[in-house]
């Protein structure tokens, strides 16, 4: 089924974008390159599940190492944190896609880790669309620096607040947003974190520029260099971020040393999880998709936002269908959907995830897209009607259960087998160890299903400027072969031309290289 559009919107807003372009043109940024240790990712996914897993490990211990050398800014980070709580004030996190999903899942660790205690409430996190956006992104949300600010001073930011903002590429206008309105409200130094250098970010965006340049405003700069699929900062980008995040919150005393500590016990309980049988988990949820069955997932409180974070970005990083929501028409149920153990309705279920009530938008002129309501038809109850009525006979269905507490094994059960991933008892240790290995296990399922090819996403979704940049790019890349090449206006014209009619679950890049090649043999 397509989606259909008056012919001249189409040309509207591809005006709109060339105006703009400009700001948006990121293929110098280090993130968004192609990694040379990748290559031929999509190709071992297919043939050698040990050898792709064994190019995550490698360039996920790269980054680790960068944060090392980092410890001191990070310990810095750190003191201003624990300055601000001591007064009485609150650490509000801002991001947007990956690192708005980072932000919440580092409010919800906190929250577990200080439950019933004073400063449970002192950390507020938020990503752009707010809690909604958590599970369906919400398209051209990001653009907008003015709806950081709103959702900043909706949320209390005051006075002797601190924010600490992240964006993986340094250039999400919705985060520098929430950086002005920072400092407009509270005289508390704002943290902006990002993984691209800082001279090429002022090169490439005038946006990044101003914010670097500004002396009020505390940045770290994390240059971990490309990502292990090219453009997808869900990976190697939001884990710096995350663990360095992670351990400035928590990490109290001996900083350095602890931190030390921590990033060894990481990678080493990395390193040591026997993966033999992860390669089988690859095998099986591959299989089960080419079968046309679907995959649920059920998950522990304790694992259910590191799930649903994948689980929601496998949509816009490998261009699926995205979870269906109830109160909605969907041409047909998406491959996978996640839901929470024992939660017994909609509201139960959030609350595990988030660990406290749902922060929405009930703006008027948002018509519902990011409200409370909208975010209650994502029904992630157990036994909700997802799982029992919308998703076929039983046997279509395969269900893999995720159990853990971060204090104990982490166990995996689906047909008829379990896994069990023995690691130390610290849940701020589990949370980090397991982003990386359930985002290199979705990434090289999806490579097994030809969602890209070498390391290139060529099933990028492009829902705002930036990703569109990132087709036009990926385009550019696939017929980099021709003997005359199409300009980079001329890409945009064709891609904006099938953006709105291209199938729910195909590759817009890949349609946009056929109609080029076909042109080429034509003339």
């Amino acid at each position: 089924m397509t989606k259909r559009q008056h012919p001249k919107e189409w040309q509207l807003e591809l005006e709109s974008f060339l105006k703009v372009k400009g700001q948006y043109r990121l293929g110098e940024l280090p993130t968004e390159r192609p990694h040379s240790k990748s290559q031929n990712l999509s190709l071992l996914a297919k043939t050698s599940i040990r050898d792709a897993y064994q190019i995550f490990f490698e360039i996920d211990r790269d980054a680790l190492t960068v944060l090392k050398k980092m410890l001191p800014q990070v310990e810095e980070m750190g003191r201003a944190i624990q300055e601000t709580l001591a007064q009485g004030r609150k650490i509000f996190i801002s991001g947007c896609g990956a690192t708005g999903r980072l932000a919440l899942s580092i409010e919800k660790l906190w929250r577990d880790s200080h439950a019933n205690h004073p400063l449970e409430n002192r950390v507020v996190s938020f990503m752009a669309g707010g809690d909604l956006a958590f599970i369906h992104s919400l398209e051209s949300f990001e653009d907008h620096p003015e709806f950081g600010a709103r959702q900043l001073r909706e949320l209390g930011f005051a006075e002797g607040d601190r924010l600490i903002a992240v964006t993986e590429g340094g250039e999400t206008p919705f985060v520098i947003g929430t950086v002005w309105e920072a400092l407009k409200i509270s005289e508390s130094t704002p943290y902006f974190l990002f993984c691209n250098p800082e001279a090429i970010l002022c090169q490439v965006a005038q946006r990044s520029k101003e914010i670097i340049e500004d002396s009020k405003i505390k940045k770290i700069c994390f240059d971990i260099g490309p990502m292990c699929l090219a453009g997808s900062t869900r990976l190697q980008a939001t884990t710096i971020q995350q663990t360095a995040l992670v351990m400035a919150l928590l990490i109290r005393e001996n900083f350095v040393f602890e931190a030390t500590q921590f990033l060894d016990n990481v990678l080493s309980a990395y390193e040591k999880i026997r993966v033999d049988s992860l390669y089988e988990l690859a095998e099986f949820e591959s299989h089960t998709y080419l079968n046309g069955q679907f995959c649920n997932y059920v998950a522990s409180p304790f694992l259910s936002s590191i799930l649903l974070t994948d689980t929601t970005e496998r949509s816009p990083t490998f261009g699926l269908p995205a979870f269906e929501n109830l109160n909605e028409n969907f041409v047909r149920p998406g491959p996978c959907y996640l839901f929470m153990a024992q939660a017994k309705d909609a509201r139960s279920a959030w609350l595990q995830v988030l660990s406290r009530a749902p922060r929405t938008l009930e703006w008027p002129e948002l018509k519902g897209k990011a409200s409370l309501q909208r975010l209650l038809g994502f029904d992630l109850s157990e036994g909700g009607p997802i799982l029992t009525n919308l998703r076929g006979p039983r046997d279509h269905q395969s269900i893999f259960h995720f159990l853990g507490d971060g204090h104990g094994a982490v166990e995996i059960r689906f047909n008829k087998k379990n896994i069990i991933l023995s690691l130390p008892r610290n849940p701020m240790l589990q949370t980090i160890v397991l982003k990386m290995l359930v985002n290199a296990h979705s990434t090289i399922v999806m490579g097994r299903l030809g969602r890209y090819a070498n390391n290139i996403m060529t099933y990028v979704r492009p829902s705002n400027y930036k990703l569109i940049d990132r087709a036009i790019r990926y385009v550019e890349y696939l017929v980099q072969d021709l003997p005359q090449r199409p300009s980079y206006d001329e890409i945009a014209k064709i891609l904006f031309s099938k953006k709105h009619i291209t199938s729910v679950d195909g590759s817009i890049v890949e349609e946009v290289v056929a109609v080029i090649r076909k042109r080429t043999k034509q003339d």
